[in-house]
C-alpha cells in the first residue's frame, strides 16, 4: 500500500545510488575539448575516484518544550501614603496653611502618564501632577481629612492612600486681646 510519491522517492534513491558506483571517463573530442562522461569515448581514461569530503556539523541539543509566553503583569505600586501631617495631628496656623507630603513606592511612573491628585474632605483640591508635596492655604479651622490618589492619563484611579485626619487650630482673637491687656 505504498503511495505513488513513496514509490517515486524509492526509485530516485535507487538511481542515485547506482550513479555513485559508475565509472567516470575523461577524453578529448575532435576540437580538443575535455569531456567527462560515464560512457567511455575514443582514447578515454578512467578517472580515479576519491572519497567525498565530509564535514561533521555541530551537535544539536535536543529540542526543549517552549513555555507559552507570559502575559506582562500590569505595573503595581507597593505603597502610597501621606507622611505629613500624621494621622490625628493638631496643626496650629492662623492662616490655615497645611503642608502635605506623600510617599510613593516605587517612584511615580510619569512615562505611563501617572499623576497624583490630592483631596481634602473628599473633594479634589489639586490638578493632577507629579509633585509629592502640596501646600494648602486658607483652610478653615476644624477637623479635616486628606487623601491622595494616583490616576492614569485618562483620569482613572489606579491607587488611593488611606485618609489622614488632622485638626487645624487657630489662636483665638479673644485670647490675644486678653494677653495684650495682661489678664
Amino acid at each position: 500500500m505504498f503511495k505513488q510519491s513513496q514509490i517515486v522517492a524509492a526509485f530516485l534513491i535507487l538511481i542515485a545510488s547506482l550513479s555513485i558506483h559508475a565509472a567516470i571517463y575523461k577524453f578529448y573530442d575532435e576540437n580538443g575539448n575535455v569531456i567527462y562522461s560515464d560512457q567511455p569515448g575514443p582514447g578515454a581514461v578512467e578517472i580515479e575516484k576519491r572519497d567525498v569530503q565530509a564535514i561533521k556539523g555541530p551537535r544539536l541539543r535536543p529540542a526543549t518544550k517552549l513555555s507559552p509566553p507570559q502575559k506582562k503583569q500590569p505595573f503595581v505600586y507597593k505603597e502610597l501614603r501621606i507622611t505629613s501631617p500624621e494621622d490625628d495631628a493638631t496643626i496650629w496656623d492662623n492662616n490655615g496653611d497645611v503642608n502635605v507630603d506623600i510617599t510613593v513606592i516605587p517612584q511615580l511612573r510619569t512615562k505611563l502618564g501617572h499623576k497624583l491628585v490630592l483631596s481634602l474632605d473628599g473633594k479634589q483640591v489639586s490638578e493632577p501632577g507629579t509633585a509629592t508635596s502640596f501646600a494648602l492655604h486658607g483652610i478653615d479651622r476644624g477637623t479635616h481629612s486628606v487623601s491622595v490618589s494616583i490616576v492614569d492619563k485618562t483620569g482613572k484611579t489606579i491607587m488611593s492612600s488611606n485618609s489622614v485626619t488632622f485638626h487645624l487650630k487657630k489662636q483665638s482673637v479673644i485670647l490675644r486681646q486678653k494677653l495684650k491687656k495682661g489678664q
